[in-house]
């Protein structure tokens, strides 16, 4: 019930009938791998769906927008359009707690000025005829977005990817790019060795990123050696 209220007086609006019905209730939502794109290096967007409502969604569509100036080079068995990219996932069973994902391998371009924001979205949607909460085209669902992103543009230095209308059937999400480190270590050692005799450990510890890594520290750990089922020695170096 509304009611409009005065110093003088209260009115009352007519009641209104709302029927509940079961229906699909769709989600999606964008995270970034690394959270922070550099230019030039490969990333990737994993876009999770799932359908939170009372009844099963049939023909369903699950549509991403590849940002300009980003090349996708896997796309999980999707169709390309452009830059929209589609998968036609089938149905999508009642809310069963489930959560399925699709992982978009892509690269920024070399050009590409640091700072600068990738708007990527990811829209799903079922068949005619289905209840919905969002109708209409992907276009159109960003276009319903894209003044509040603009509004609230991502801050420089953030190492966050920042999303919009979650949990919902559309997501719009905005994802830095800047020069980041990518420290990797391997480690081989002896095989093999006799008792009383000594152990060789190599490490290999690089930089892949595009930017140097400040403040790194190495640990490594001892495993426990085993003398007739008694721990010898375990510990820090």
């Amino acid at each position: 019930m509304v009611t409009l209220g005065t110093e003088s007086q209260q009115i009352y609006a007519a009641p209104y009938n709302v029927q509940v019905v079961d229906g699909a209730v769709l989600e999606t939502d964008i995270a970034t791998l690394p959270s922070v794109a550099a230019p030039g290096k490969p990333f990737i967007y994993r876009v999770s769906y799932a359908n939170n409502g009372s009844a099963a969604a049939t023909d369903v569509t699950l549509q991403f927008a590849v940002p300009a100036d980003v090349t996708v080079s896997d796309c999980d068995g999707c169709t390309v359009a452009g830059n929209r990219l589609t998968w036609s996932l089938g149905t999508l069973p009642a809310d069963d707690g489930a959560s399925a994902s699709k992982q978009i391998v892509a690269t920024v371009g070399a050009a590409v000025p640091e700072n600068t924001s990738l708007y990527a979205a990811s829209y799903i949607s079922a068949g005619a005829g289905q209840p919905r909460a969002l109708g209409g085209t992907l276009k159109q669902a960003v276009s319903r977005l894209i003044d509040v992103q603009r509004g609230t543009a991502l801050a420089v230095g953030s190492d966050r990817t920042t999303t919009s209308q979650r949990p919902g059937p559309l997501t719009l999400a905005s994802t830095l790019v800047a020069r980041a480190p990518a420290t990797e270590i391997t480690v081989t050692a002896t095989d093999q060795v006799i008792r009383g005799g000594q152990i060789g450990v190599d490490a290999v510890i690089s930089n892949a990123g595009s930017a140097t890594a400040t403040g790194t520290t190495l640990k490594t750990r001892v495993t426990c050696g085993y003398d007739a089922g008694v721990c010898r020695f375990a510990g820090h170096l």
